[in-house]
């Protein structure tokens, strides 16, 4: 879990299998949770499997781009889903874009 980008700080890690997979949940650090607000939410992460899937997480629930439009109570809640959803099929990771100068 290297550089997940500015101000992007760790609280406490878990590890539990659901369905035969295993899913680390990198929470935001508490800070980041107290000063999360909409326009500024908390980054966490979730792995399953050595997939990494970026999470915000707000007062009012946890987002990620991978399920867009649906909120979760727990980061728990959306790895879960997103388990349930890739089946048995991992899917590659999303592209990332990044800036080229030439």
């Amino acid at each position: 879990m290297k550089n997940m980008g500015t101000g992007a700080s760790h609280g406490a890690k878990t590890h539990y299998v659901f369905h035969g997979r295993t899913v680390e949940v990198m929470r935001p650090s508490a800070g980041d949770l107290a000063n999360a607000r909409d326009d500024k939410p908390a980054m966490g992460m979730l792995r399953i499997d050595g997939r990494d899937v970026m999470y915000e997480q707000t007062d009012e629930g946890v987002y990620s781009h991978e399920l867009m439009y649906q909120r979760f109570s727990t980061p728990e809640a959306l790895a879960e889903e997103l388990v349930r959803q890739w089946g048995t099929h991992l899917p590659p990771p999303l592209p990332m874009h990044h800036e080229h100068n030439d």
